[in-house]
């Protein structure tokens, strides 16, 4: 059975066009291409796989 797992959004526009940038301070910062917003990047931005496959 598959289940699809939810992409990351934006928290201010709520776009799903994100970009992961790397900051020597603060480490990987999660950008928004759309509205500029960024923040510090979690496991759930780094997930690409979009579905989730569960073996019976």
């Amino acid at each position: 059975m598959s289940q699809l797992i939810a992409l990351p959004t934006c928290s201010v526009c709520r776009s799903e066009e994100l970009e992961i940038a790397t900051n020597e301070e603060f480490g990987p910062i999660t950008m928004c291409n759309a509205c500029g917003n960024a923040w510090l990047a979690t496991y759930e931005d780094f997930d690409s796989s979009l579905l989730l496959s569960i073996a019976s």
